[in-house]
This record gives structure tokens, sequence and C-alpha cells, in this order.
């Protein structure tokens, strides 16, 4: 916590100990219909655990809803999609592991042969569904908006990790042609069986990361985006 006016620092903020979480996301999501703040943690017990702890605050700043699940697998899951009715948590392979940690070796590497799952569970729920899908990179979300029963998730799609500094699992060097991520969109049919996974149409050609949209609509059906 920083204060706003000199931006010195205050301390940790911890929702006046509410926040159980050992972590907090990057990419928290401001709901624009009520101000209040959406945000999770991962590797919420601590180092490579697979656990996710996820949180809404109101305006104020009083946690008013905590859940907690159990990842398929240990990953980084860096950013995550709000919608008004939802949240989804991508497992995406940048796998960790708590032994090839304590062996000296990277905390993230890429991992091919994992699959993808879009973790779901209603706003305010405590209750997750796991759809999977082949193997695939992504990292930050564009926007995301549903209309009660099909989540749009947009965001940039690669082979392989865009990013050279998580090495891959198998040593292979990084491919920059596999890495490049192009504008695509998920969709989930949240009445489906999650078995049936979910579906990706490429919404550009031109690749790019850091996706970028007005906040203002932010969780809702929007009509213009950028990407770098």
């Amino acid at each position: 916590q920083i204060d706003p006016d000199t931006l010195d620092t205050v301390g940790e903020f911890t929702w006046d100990g509410d926040l159980s979480s050992q972590t907090a996301t990057a990419h928290p999501k401001i709901d624009p219909r009520d101000g209040s703040l959406v945000f999770f943690g991962y590797a919420a017990k601590g180092e490579t655990t697979p656990d996710i702890a996820y949180y809404e605050a109101d305006k104020s700043g009083r946690i008013t809803h905590e859940a907690w699940f159990t990842a398929p697998y240990s990953s980084m899951i860096h950013d995550w999609a709000v919608t008004e009715h939802f949240v989804i948590f991508p497992i995406i392979p940048l796998t960790s592991d708590l032994e090839r940690l304590r062996n000296g070796g990277p905390y993230y590497v890429w991992d091919g042969s994992q699959d993808v799952y879009l973790g779901v569970v209603p706003r305010h729920g405590s209750a997750v569904r796991w759809f999977r899908g082949t193997n695939r990179f992504a990292s930050h979300i564009m926007n995301a908006f549903d209309d009660g029963r099909h989540i749009y998730i947009d965001t940039p799609v690669g082979e392989k990790s865009a990013f050279p500094w998580f090495p891959d699992i198998t040593g292979a060097p990084f491919d920059p042609e596999k890495s490049r991520g192009y504008l695509s969109r998920w969709t989930v049919d949240t009445d489906a069986d999650p078995d049936d996974g979910f579906n990706e149409t490429r919404l550009t050609y031109c690749a790019g990361e850091f996706p970028r949209t007005d906040e203002r609509w932010a969780t809702s059906e929007y009509r213009f985006g950028v990407i770098n």
C-alpha cells in the first residue's frame, strides 16, 4: 500500500486481515457497474502449489466474497477473465514444480505436453468447472463478456510461450514463429459438457501481445481494442 499523495510506502495491505491467500494477481479487474474489485491469488498456499483463491471486494475495500479451488496442475496464472456473470481462470502450461526449484532449476518452464484448462466459476460462486482444450499459449486478456450462457474471451494465442525467458521443458530453443500470438476469441458454452472443451476463432492476422481496451467496457460486450 502506498500513500496516494506522497507515494511513500505504507506497508502490506491485507484487507484488515481478511486476505488469507499468500498471493494476489498482477491483473485484478474493476467491474464498472459497481466499482467492485475482482481479484485472485494463484500458488495461494505457497510456492508452486496448485491452489487458487478468488475474491470480490466492494469499492470501499471490504472483501465480500472468497472461494478456493485446486487447478489441474501448478502453473503461472498471470491474467484471467471476468465477465458480468463469470470469472475464468486460464491454466496455461507455464508449469511450476517445487522439486525442480529445490534442485536449482527454473521456477517456470513451458510444457508442450500439457493441455489447457479454463476454470469457469459463477460470480460470487464457489464451484469451478474445468473446460479442457489442446496445448497452446496465452497470457494477457483484452476483455471478456457473456450472454448468460456463452462466455467470450479475447486474448492473443500462440503455439508456444511468447516469452523467451521461460525455457522449454525439453530444452528446445525459443521459436519466434511459433511464439507469435494472434488475437483470438475463446468461446465457452456453459451449458455444454466441460469435456467438450471450448472453441477458438482468430480475430486478426497481425501478431502482438499486451492487449488493452477501454476499461469502462470491461466485463461487457465492446467494439474496440488495441494490441502491441
